[in-house]
């Protein structure tokens, strides 16, 4: 009995030994094999061809294409004789190849191009917006941005104009709003009606409810109903960011809070977004922070620093690079790294 026992077991060894000369010949056969796998699908080459293999190196679509993509979701593009195709996770056709360009799949959406056209596809293959625009972008928070000749507007999913392709630029959506340009710039909102009339030189997307705009040299803050809520008195403003923005007055940098109230004196050289309650600042070549109460409460000792991130940030002196808690506590030290120079 014990003798029939080693010989199963040296069988056993003997096949567990051949097992990854078996995998290793499987991938071998392979011109080239991705080591992504989406959908239980991996890229492969065979014999000048593309398809797909599953993770045991089994093929599920043929090696008939001249290019294929990694699959998005159930779905991934494939090219035949300069023309592109959609096919599903089992290689079947969503469309046929006609397509001359593509963008991946955004909120359900592609972009795609046909006969020189522009328009979008969905997931299942279908056309939502039949190819007619010039150029075309992607879909980005609710809308496609899109242009006829030199004039651009944004569409929905169903191809309605949300805003009228009649501006000579076009923002993106941010907080339901968008900032369009003819010469001069306003604002208009997700149904299309103008906020702000073009009348500003420059006006930035939304952040927390405001937009920084400029005129004349000037800049400040408007609300969503289009108000002036900070004066354009600042040579220059950042958006707003955890309640606080900076700004420029002279050659130096402060802060002020959404009331328009400076809280961080213009008495900087530099000082950085809000992030969790503090900004790091520079004077006299020295980093530390301050809070939204405008309150230096970590010293102007380190030679570089950088925002907050869960609690702690990083800041060097010379070479070496400390982790430190919002109270300043030098938790340890991360490592030396190559100097960089202060800004």
């Amino acid at each position: 009995m014990k003798k029939i026992t080693q010989k199963y077991i040296s069988i056993v060894l003997l096949l567990l030994c051949f097992i990854p000369f078996l995998s290793y010949g499987q991938f071998n056969k392979y011109d080239y094999v991705s080591h992504h796998l989406s959908n239980n699908r991996k890229i492969a080459k065979l014999n000048g061809k593309w398809g797909y293999v599953n993770k045991r190196m089994k093929t599920v679509i043929p090696f008939e294409f001249d290019e294929v993509k990694t699959f998005t979701g159930k779905v991934a593009w494939v090219r035949k004789n300069n023309k592109w195709g959609l096919i599903n996770k089992r290689g079947k056709m969503r469309t046929p190849f006609i397509y001359d360009r593509f963008e991946d799949f955004t909120d359900g959406v592609a972009l795609i191009k046909r006969d020189n056209k522009y328009g979008y596809i969905n997931i299942k293959g279908k056309e939502i917006v039949i190819p007619q625009y010039t150029s075309a972008k992607s879909f980005k928070n609710g809308g496609g941005k899109v242009s006829i000749e030199k004039k651009t507007g944004i569409i929905d999913r169903t191809g309605k104009e949300i805003i009228p392709i009649a501006y000579n630029r076009v923002g993106d959506f941010y907080e339901g709003m968008v900032w369009v340009e003819n010469e001069e710039v306003g604002v208009m909102d997700k149904s299309g009606n103008m906020i702000v009339p073009l009348r500003y030189d420059i006006i930035s997307d939304f952040s927390e409810g405001f937009a920084r705009v400029t005129s004349k040299g000037k800049t400040g803050f408007i609300d969503k109903k289009g108000r002036e809520v900070i004066p354009l008195k600042f040579r220059f403003a950042y958006s707003f960011s955890d309640g606080m923005a900076v700004i420029k007055s002279g050659d130096e940098d402060g802060a002020i809070d959404t009331s328009g109230k400076v809280i961080v004196p213009t008495i900087y050289e530099f000082v950085d977004t809000f992030s969790e309650g503090l900004s790091y600042v520079k004077m006299n070549g020295k980093y530390g922070y301050v809070n939204k109460q405008g309150k230096l409460v970590i010293p102007m000792i380190y030679d570089r620093a950088y925002p907050f991130n869960n609690g702690t940030a990083r800041v060097m002196k010379g070479n070496v690079t400390y982790l430190i808690d919002s109270a300043g506590k030098e938790l340890h030290i991360i490592g030396d790294e190559k100097y960089k120079k202060a800004k």
